[in-house]
């Protein structure tokens, strides 16, 4: 389930510094109408990670190297109209790495290619065919 709103910066502020006077996680959701899980989530990663901003761990370590985002780079730029599908694959393969279609897409966003879908068109109906072939004969000469 989605969270509604995001917490403060200042209120998980707040939150650690009362845990760390020692008020209960339970006490400290009522006081700030938070419930008692999203209390125990902030208290948790201060004490993992140090700080009580959101997000993702510091220091993740990237799926590719440096090396390995040029040669991707130069792959794609070579083959620009090549499917995700086919890029993740080849990606596997040449570094030998498990590599989701998710970070294949985040990496050719890095690379600065922007994604585009084809746009469909209708097929010619006899009628456009017709005249099609009468305007092409009128600016024959």
């Amino acid at each position: 389930m989605a969270r509604e709103r995001a917490t403060d910066l200042a209120v998980r502020n707040q939150i650690i510094q009362q845990h760390q006077n020692g008020i209960s996680q339970r006490q400290i959701g009522r006081t700030f109408r938070l419930a008692q899980s999203t209390v125990c989530s902030i208290i948790k990663r201060f004490t993992t990670t140090g700080n009580s901003l959101p997000g993702k761990a510091p220091d993740r370590k990237l799926t590719l190297t440096d090396q390995e985002v040029r040669l991707f780079r130069r792959h794609i730029r070579k083959n620009r109209r090549m499917a995700v599908a086919n890029l993740v694959t080849w990606a596997r393969k040449s570094f030998g790495k498990v590599i989701s279609e998710t970070s294949t897409r985040r990496y050719i966003k890095r690379c600065g290619y922007v994604f585009y879908k084809a746009r469909r068109k209708p097929f010619l109906t006899s009628s456009n065919k017709r005249r099609r072939v009468a305007w092409a004969k009128s600016h024959l000469s």
